[in-house]
């Protein structure tokens, strides 16, 4: 068992779902699927932000992360 504590944990998860998510972009033809792609590595990346906000207890990046997720998953796409 991991001696991480489970922010660490999750934030090593968020990472590589957003590997994945890069990867699978690469790999995709459809412009639409591409779009709902690039809306799930902003809510990834949102999630991300929100866990370090969070065990770091910096204001700051909750506003960060509400930016990200209002762009990158609700405007843009």
């Amino acid at each position: 068992m991991s001696n991480l504590p489970l922010s660490a944990q999750l934030i090593n998860l968020l990472a590589a779902v957003l590997l994945l998510l890069a990867f699978a972009m690469l790999a995709q033809r459809r412009v639409l699927t591409l779009i709902r792609l690039y809306a799930w590595q902003g809510a990834a990346l949102a999630c991300s932000t929100l866990i370090v906000a969070y065990s770091t207890a910096q204001p700051h990046l909750y506003f960060s992360a509400a930016l990200t997720l209002a762009l990158k998953v609700v405007l843009i796409p």
